[in-house]
């Protein structure tokens, strides 16, 4: 039995030479190979998806969820207890375009989309589907950053005292506005400190987080370097009084302070944490001034006609009486001084005290 075989048949008639046969040949391959590409691309469009990490580095370590919305991501995100490991949770994106970047990447932390270190990549930096990532990020957390404005610090130490006081919610955000107040410090400050503009930053910084917020983050930095000499004596001393929620200097892995901690240079650690002592008294001397003088405003003696009851009460008639026309009352005063000195009556002698 034959079988018939209709690849490149073969004609019993001329059609050309061998070298035409060639040339048509590798034209015939190119174009199927072109056709296929085009159809497997076609077939695979970019797409991008994101996921949840209790732990960003070690992602398969604490829980992990993926192939989510940006939306989804942002409420699993949310319900993430920070105090079931010392980790730093993430939000990422999944970029799945056929390139050999295909595969994770972290897209936020601590509170800060790392719109830096993603665009270090130039396909990120050239992928609208990245891009759109790290705008709709930002949106979410400025939206959220002017709802809630500054939270409060939570003085409970760990978990466990925020569940028993019933302030876990208040506490979880405590503890997470700690970290995205040690995050900004950490990215942004450097660039500050050498511009030479320390001051203005720690003050937009400080009117952000708070002053309490902002001694704790630096405090937890230099409280764990006190055998570092860069820093002064002094600095040492002042940042051991402030109170750091959930510090533990037994157990290094419940120590919160190691949340909060810095990356920034010693040197200007120490240099912003000495402006913020300084910023803190001026503050103080500002609200005892203003106390002060509320409190002389209120002490001061009423005006003389309050003081006075007979013109106080005169003043009063006076003011519920009708006010007649001006030539009218010049008329009944002429009338009075007519009168007067038709019958004297008596005068009084105000040096002696008598009536003469």
């Amino acid at each position: 039995m034959e079988i018939p075989v209709d690849v490149n048949p073969i004609s019993l008639e001329e059609t050309g030479t061998l070298e035409d046969y060639l040339f048509r040949s590798e034209a015939y391959l190119d174009e199927k190979e072109a056709k296929m590409r085009a159809e497997k691309e076609a077939e695979k469009e970019p797409t991008i998806s994101f996921y949840v990490a209790e732990c960003s580095e070690f992602t398969n370590l604490g829980e992990y969820h993926d192939n989510l919305t940006l939306e989804e991501a942002v409420r699993i995100f949310d319900t993430f207890p920070p105090d079931r490991m010392s980790a730093i949770p993430c939000i990422g994106f999944c970029l799945s375009d056929g390139s050999m970047y295909d595969g994770e990447f972290p897209l936020m932390e601590a509170g800060e989309v790392l719109s830096d270190i993603i665009n270090d990549i130039a396909h990120y930096r050239e992928s609208p589907l990245v891009q759109q990532a790290i705008k709709d990020m930002q949106a979410i957390l400025d939206e959220r950053a002017l709802q809630r404005g500054v939270i409060p610090v939570s003085h409970l130490n760990s978990y466990s005292e925020a569940k028993e006081a019933g302030e876990v919610d208040s506490w979880r955000a405590s503890h997470r506005e700690n970290e995205r107040c040690a995050h900004e410090f950490s990215n942004d400050f450097g660039g500050a400190y050498h511009d030479r503009k320390m001051p203005e930053y720690l003050q937009k910084w400080v009117q952000k987080y708070g002053m309490e917020r902002c001694k704790i983050v630096l405090a937890s930095t230099i409280q764990l370097a006190d055998y570092d000499g860069r820093y002064y004596p002094s600095t040492k001393e002042e940042a051991a009084k402030v109170f750091i929620p959930g510090a533990d200097t037994q157990d290094t892995y419940k120590d919160r302070r190691q949340d909060y901690r810095v990356s920034t240079h010693p040197v200007m650690v120490n240099g912003a944490f000495r402006q913020l002592l300084v910023m803190e008294r001026e503050q103080q001397e500002q609200a005892q001034t203003t106390a002060r003088a509320q409190e002389k405003e209120s002490a001061q003696p009423q005006s003389k006609a309050a003081a006075n009851p007979q013109k106080k009460a005169a003043m009063e008639q006076d003011a519920k009486a009708p006010s007649g026309s001006l030539l009218s009352r010049l008329q009944d005063k002429q009338k009075q001084v007519e009168a007067a000195k038709q019958t004297p009556g008596k005068t009084q002698d105000k040096k002696r005290g008598v009536e003469i």
